[in-house]
Parts: C-alpha cells; structure tokens; sequence
C-alpha cells in the first residue's frame, strides 16, 4: 500500500478526490481537511456520507447548502470562509452559546465594522440588540488578529469582510430554511469529523474570553 500523500509517513487507506484519488492516512485527513486540504464538496469523508445517520436528505441539503455557498466564492475568501466555521464550531467561544438569528445579528455587525475599517474608518457598527454588542466586537477583534490563529490563511480586509458576509447570509438561509439543526451545532457535526481523536481547538491567549458585558440569552 502507497505512502500517505500528505505526510508521506505512515500508510494511506482513504482515497484522497483532493489529490485525484491518492492515498491518505487517516490523522491527515481528520486533522487538514477543508482547513489545508482543498476537499471537493462531494468527498464522503468530508460530508460524512459513508455514516448512516447522514441519510436523511433534508441533512444533506444543509451540507449541500453551505459548502455551495464557499464555492461561490473566489479562492481565498473561501479558504477564510472555511477556516472561520471551522475554529468557530470546534472552539470554546462566546458565539458558542448564540442561537441563529442572534448569531446572522452579530456576524453581520462585524462585517459592517471591518467594511468601515477597511476605507480607513475606525468605528463598530452596533448591533439591534444591545446586549450582543460584546459579542460583535469580540468577532471583530478575533479576525482582525487572525495573525494569531494558527493555519490562519492569508486574506486582506476585503477579502475578510466578504467571508463574514457569507457566513452571515448562510445563517440568514438557515433561519429561512428552518435547519434542523442550529447552525453552529449542525457546523459541529459537519467538522468534528475532521478532529477525531484531536484535542479541543484553543484560541490564542487574548482570544479565549468571553469580551466584558457578554450576556447570552438561551
């Protein structure tokens, strides 16, 4: 049997589709996909196909639904799109605990902050309801030190603000839908595959605190 393609150590068992079906061990891809490892949308690893609970068709039009909306996107905007979903779901973070519309009202209060910005104009954009305010400003803070978050991938502001916009819609798109699933939890299942195994994410120092006055509602 081949050697893993990624780390070129140990034996590959799954045929990688990002590497027109070349072997890959199982750690590298738990831990690099969608992260490193540019997975096409329909790779069973990735979706979770191969695992009968995936059956339901409404949960694969979710997984459909958000993996169309990064490949509308241009590459590197989609790279942070991927990445941002990715620490969000699997980190202790104070989104964590947001329901849908609390999370589209502060994902899109962040976006507007960093689009000021981004033409020279330091001001926050203020929530509707005030007690998520924290919450959008610790979002703001989290991508604007992204040079912190390991395997971070290289973006300018712009490209930041339309990854945000798209996280944003695709909350939005959620709520319309009537997910089963709250859209973090369902992100969780989605890439808790990738971490079997792994220990929690952490965020830097700095990062890994809820910002003062947060209150969250359940």
């Amino acid at each position: 049997m081949a050697q893993c393609w990624f780390c070129g150590k140990v034996k590959g068992r799954r045929s990688c589709p990002a590497r027109a079906g070349a072997l890959i061990c199982s750690r590298c891809c738990g831990a690099n996909r969608v992260v490193t490892i540019h997975c096409p949308p329909d790779c069973i690893y990735l979706h979770g196909t191969h695992d009968p609970k995936w059956s339901s068709e409404s949960q694969e039009n979710e997984s459909a639904r958000f993996f169309a909306r990064a490949l509308a996107l241009d590459e590197r905007p989609a790279h942070f799109f991927l990445f941002l979903h990715y620490l969000i779901a699997l980190s202790k973070n104070p989104l964590s605990g947001l329901d849908d519309r609390e999370l589209g009202e502060v994902t899109a209060a962040a976006a507007s902050t960093l689009e000021t910005r981004a033409k020279g104009v330091l001001y926050s954009h203020p929530t509707e309801r005030l007690h998520l305010q924290p919450a959008a400003e610790w979002l703001t803070r989290l991508v604007t030190s992204r040079e912190k978050l390991p395997a971070a991938p290289q973006v300018s502001d712009e490209e930041m603000v339309v990854a945000l916009r798209a996280l944003a819609e695709g909350v939005e798109e959620h709520v319309r839908e009537r997910g089963r699933e709250r859209y973090l939890s369902k992100l969780e299942s989605l890439f808790s595959k990738s971490r079997a195994g792994e220990p929690p994410l952490t965020l830097p120092e700095g990062l890994d605190e809820p910002p003062p006055g947060l209150i969250v509602t359940s």
